[in-house]
């Protein structure tokens, strides 16, 4: 009785944000809707962690006090879809829109933090997640339906969110059984700059001072949630950028790329790209060194992928024409961010 007064007395807005937790409101939970509850084993596609400096944004698995952001609707005939909907809320048994779910590292559960979720009794979902939630939500989209905006800053690069979510939406029939939305994937990719030698003299003095950024890319767009598409609103990527960036960074000592440390990682919109013209500047007995990536080595960030830039550092020759006494070898390796990864 006490929800049916409050729900007599709110605005079309306020009804809109009661409805958009606790589904239809013009029924009683309890006696015509079954609660949901949710896994909480959140697979992410992922090779193995880099430890290097400045990978944080790189993500492996979910942290404690982290959200996800849901968008349910209900599984019926002519409705099954996260597209042509432009005012889902006048869809019968409509439940929640744009959820929040936190995980809680110390029990292991995903919580939705307002209040319990609730499906209709006797319809079935489609559930739709993805990662990080955006209290700023979801649009709608004339051309592609449901849609969640992103936007990059390429002068803070370290705080591009790693957008993830699985690739289909979770069919939700039996409320028994947890919510299990299998692997999130990476919709963005990542470039990884490994800087490393296999000599030990070198490891001992050398130290990278400074990176310099140069490329374009794709500033914002949105994601699709009925199938993860990463959609650029731009026919083409913002005119190419040039960061500096200083560090202060050992050289590490490994004999292949594969065995090394991440120096530096960034996540990037799939079309954008690192030019050949990228510097890497090194110190090395009283002298600095500025290299540039082989001309051949420039390669488009791709959804779900990772890019590994190789610096090898090597002395050079002792024959008297070398005017230098440190050189540098580039390539680049390609791996899929997305290999299964509990």
């Amino acid at each position: 009785i006490c929800i049916g007064l409050l729900i007599s007395s709110c605005g079309n807005d306020e009804l809109h944000d009661r409805a958009s937790i606790t589904g239809d409101t013009s029924h009683d939970e309890q006696a015509e809707s079954r609660q949901i509850t949710f896994s909480p084993d959140i697979r992410i596609g992922a090779p193995a962690a880099g430890t290097g400096s400045n990978v944080g944004a790189l993500r492996y698995s979910l942290e404690d006090g982290e959200k996800i952001g849901l968008f349910g609707i209900p599984y019926t005939e002519g409705v099954s879809e996260a597209t042509g909907m432009s005012d889902i809320t006048d869809i019968p048994g409509f439940h929640f829109f744009n959820q929040p779910l936190t995980y809680n590292q110390a029990d292991g559960t995903l919580s939705p933090d307002d209040r319990l979720l609730f499906m209709p009794k006797d319809n079935n979902m489609l559930m739709y997640a993805y990662y990080p939630y955006n209290s700023d939500g979801i649009t709608y989209n004339e051309e592609y339906g449901w849609v969640l905006p992103w936007s990059i800053d390429v002068h803070d690069l370290e705080a591009t969110p790693d957008y993830m979510c699985p690739s289909m939406p979770v069919y939700v029939y039996n409320v028994n059984t947890p919510v299990s939305f299998g692997q999130f994937n990476h919709l963005f990719g990542a470039v990884i700059f490994n800087i490393y030698t296999n000599d030990s003299e070198i490891a001992a003095s050398a130290k990278a001072t400074e990176m310099i950024l140069r490329g374009a890319f794709y500033e914002e767009g949105l994601i699709s949630l009925a199938d993860g598409r990463v959609i650029m609103t731009d026919d083409k990527p913002t005119p190419k950028f040039n960061i500096e960036i200083p560090l202060d960074a050992n050289i590490q000592q490994t004999s292949s790329s594969e065995d090394a440390e991440p120096t530096l990682a960034y996540i990037l919109s799939p079309g954008s790209y690192f030019a050949s013209n990228t510097k890497i500047r090194i110190t090395y007995n009283n002298r600095i060194y500025t290299f540039n990536m082989d001309s051949e080595d420039q390669i488009e960030v791709e959804a779900g992928t990772i890019i590994n830039y190789n610096f090898y550092l090597r002395r050079a020759g002792t024959r008297s024409t070398d005017t230098t006494q440190l050189i540098i070898e580039s390539n680049t390796t390609t791996q899929d961010w997305n290999e299964s990864n509990q």
